[in-house]
């Protein structure tokens, strides 16, 4: 038995001796080194139930488990119950660890269903950062919890190749490759000025040579595909360096060849969820209680990232799996509340969806902290960070803090 359930089952016990009934959700938590290994604040509760002080009763039920042979030390303290196991205690768990090996701690809970845990899902614009790295290690320990409770865990990484940010890192790539034929070509405006698409333009220019003197259509397709490529191949990489391997890569583009997203709008419409104005198509989240109603197709046709994620999270429900992590920023906040509903309304389960938030990795500089960006070029790179300090250092700050 676990440390946490022998202390739940030595209070439960001692409760009923007192004639008190024990809360079915009993807290537990772990307090300070100084007051023991385990503490509980069940006096509170039971103090609103019973009429009487939280010390007085903390104070009787340390009374009441003084003597038990897992506790070394039992404290009442200002309402707590503090606990500290004795060696005898900790030894058996120990024990019991060594006996079943790496079988301790797996559950059935999840029965075999399918889950997906979708993480990282960085757009390929430019090398992981350190910033990708805090969902790399989260998204790849919560997929290996969920498998070790019973669950037919999938990893997925969502690649966004399409929209302007791909036409501006293309475009960019293509004045890199100028330059390395000896032009003074601009990086476009809001286009991606890091260094790291260098040498991506000198190999292409030794590789194709003059063929693409300007920036048009035939020139837009292909250094969209090279550097679509080649970002995918440096994000590779640094995931296999950081000992994360995915399952599946589902391309956006994929999305739109096979019509998921004309058809997951069509069915917004039919439910009445949708409605005109100015020329865009948008969600009635106002009428179920959130702040404003979303953008989904704009006014030149094209569909926004909501549209498209709402598709995708339709795709993952057909593909059968019963719920779906997907583990984010803090700054997806709105977003997240408007794909809920978006599902909500076209009848996906509730619970099917939830998502786990993470802060940002930030980074501190002479001046104070320092934002990291792609697009600006400035940003450390993930397979920098873990080649310096270790793949296992690096996942367990990361997934520490």
């Amino acid at each position: 038995m676990q440390l946490e359930a022998r202390a739940r089952a030595a209070i439960s016990q001692a409760l009923r001796r007192l004639g008190v009934d024990c809360p079915a959700d009993l807290p537990l938590e772990r307090p300070r080194p100084e007051f023991g290994d385990l503490s509980t604040r069940v006096a509170f509760p039971l103090s609103r139930q019973l009429g009487r002080p939280p010390q007085e009763i903390a104070s009787e039920l340390a009374a009441a488990l003084q003597g038990h042979p897992d506790f070394a030390a039992v404290e009442a303290v200002g309402g707590f119950l503090n606990l500290q196991f004795t060696p005898a205690a900790l030894h058996e768990v120990l024990q019991e660890i060594l006996r079943q090996g790496g079988d301790y701690g797996r559950q059935d809970l999840g029965r075999g269903r399918h889950l997906q845990v979708e993480f990282v899902s960085s757009n390929p614009t430019g090398p992981l950062t350190v910033g990708h790295g805090r969902q790399a290690a989260l998204g790849d320990v919560i997929a290996a919890l969920f498998s070790e409770l019973g669950w037919r865990v999938t990893r997925e990484y969502y690649l966004n190749d399409e929209g302007k940010q791909i036409d501006l890192l293309a475009q960019s790539l293509w004045a890199r490759y100028r330059q390395a034929l000896g032009e003074e070509a601009a990086i476009p405006e809001g286009g991606y000025q890091g260094d790291y698409l260098i040498p991506i333009g000198e190999e292409l220019a030794q590789g194709w040579g003059d063929r693409y003197p300007q920036f048009d259509e035939a020139a837009r397709v292909a250094f969209r595909k090279a550097a679509v490529g080649r970002m995918m191949r440096l994000i590779e990489e640094d995931l296999e360096a950081f000992g994360v391997r995915f399952d599946v890569w589902t391309r956006e583009g994929d999305l739109h060849r096979r019509g998921l997203v004309r058809e997951t709008l069509e069915e917004l419409r039919r439910r009445g969820a949708t409605y005109e104005k100015e020329g865009a198509v948008w969600l009635r989240s106002t009428d179920y209680g959130l702040s404003r109603d979303p953008v989904l197709i704009r006014s030149d046709g094209t569909p926004t990232y909501l549209m498209v994620d709402i598709a995708y999270h339709v795709d993952k429900f057909r593909r059968g799996f019963v719920k779906v992590i997907d583990v984010q920023g803090a700054d997806h906040a709105e977003e997240q509340q408007q794909v809920k509903l978006a599902l909500r309304l076209l009848g996906l389960p509730e619970g099917f969806l939830e998502y786990c938030v993470h802060q940002f990795v930030t980074l501190k500089g002479r001046e104070g902290v320092e934002r990291m960006s792609t697009r600006a070029g400035r940003f450390i790179r993930l397979g920098d960070l873990i080649r310096e300090l270790g793949r296992d250092v690096v996942r367990y700050f990361m997934v520490r803090r």
